[in-house]
């Protein structure tokens, strides 16, 4: 980008540049993507809010959600990985892997405290199950298998973002 801005300024007055042909269907695409996912996000928080009966829930299931795209985000940059497609796709699939784990958390909590456990012991229990999974060499080899370059950035961006998101989530 550079080079652009360098070239936008020296053209002449009257001229001006646009960028067009992939670039510009990519930055379309990836609009079009971000509105989808928007939708997506809400139509999930809606049927949370039907299945708890209530918001507070998944705003819970929610709050998970940012720690994982950060932390994808971040992993990308580390490894020099760019930010396209296919990671994009690894974000929207990291969004329903975490709000699948969190979900499961809440019903092993609800289910341990209904048995009479108090709700203390219930969460640390809980929080250790699940990061023992997390420490299994699942999002390793999810990496691994997707070694190949047009899918690694989708194999990072969920390796790296599930062990952030319900990591923090607990």
């Amino acid at each position: 980008m550079p080079r652009l801005a360098a070239l936008m300024k020296s053209i002449p007055p009257g001229y001006e540049v646009t960028i067009g042909g992939e670039r510009a269907k990519q930055v379309q695409g990836f609009g079009d993507l971000a509105v989808v996912m928007g939708i997506s996000v809400v139509a999930i928080f809606l049927a949370l809010v039907l299945q708890f009966n209530h918001a507070i829930k998944p705003l819970l299931v929610f709050a998970a959600v940012p720690y994982g795209i950060v932390g994808a985000l971040i992993a990308l940059a580390i490894m020099g990985t760019p930010f396209g497609f296919m990671a994009f796709l690894g974000i929207a699939s990291l969004i329903g892997v975490i709000v699948s784990h969190v979900i499961v958390l809440f019903d092993f909590i609800e289910e341990m405290h209904e048995k009479g456990a108090p709700l203390e012991r219930a969460l640390v229990d809980a929080g250790i199950m699940r990061l023992r999974h997390h420490s299994s060499p699942g999002p390793c080899l999810l990496q691994h298998f997707c070694s190949r370059p047009e899918t690694r950035p989708m194999g990072r961006t969920i390796a790296k973002g599930v062990a952030t998101g319900t990591t923090e989530a607990q």
